[in-house]
């Protein structure tokens, strides 16, 4: 993982509740391809990978798509490999029925 290069998807509280983000950070670029309102319900955060794109969903739903190859040595300097992480910022968050299928 390259700190420069990397697809976030984020459930995040607002004044108004909460909403959904779907980020790629490319380089010095960093982009947010969709950003919805939930009602702050549970949701189900997924992210299918093939060699081409990696695919950003949130209850089905796709946020984003990003190329697969802006996230490996081919483009990122300093890859170390693909992570997976689930993390809160500024508070705490329950994460449950985690799967991971290859």
């Amino acid at each position: 993982m390259c700190e420069l290069e990397h697809y976030d998807i984020a459930v995040k509280q607002t004044a108004n509740g909460f909403e959904l983000i779907a980020k790629l950070n490319i380089g010095g670029i960093k982009h947010v391809e969709k950003r919805l309102p939930i009602d702050g319900g549970e949701v189900a955060l997924e992210i299918a990978a093939s060699s081409e794109y990696y695919e950003l969903r949130a209850n089905g739903t796709t946020l984003a798509r990003g190329m697969s190859k802006y996230l490996s040595s081919e483009v990122s300097n300093g890859f170390t490999g693909v992570v997976l992480a689930m993390y809160a910022v500024d508070g705490t968050a329950e994460f449950s029925e985690f799967e991971y299928v290859y």
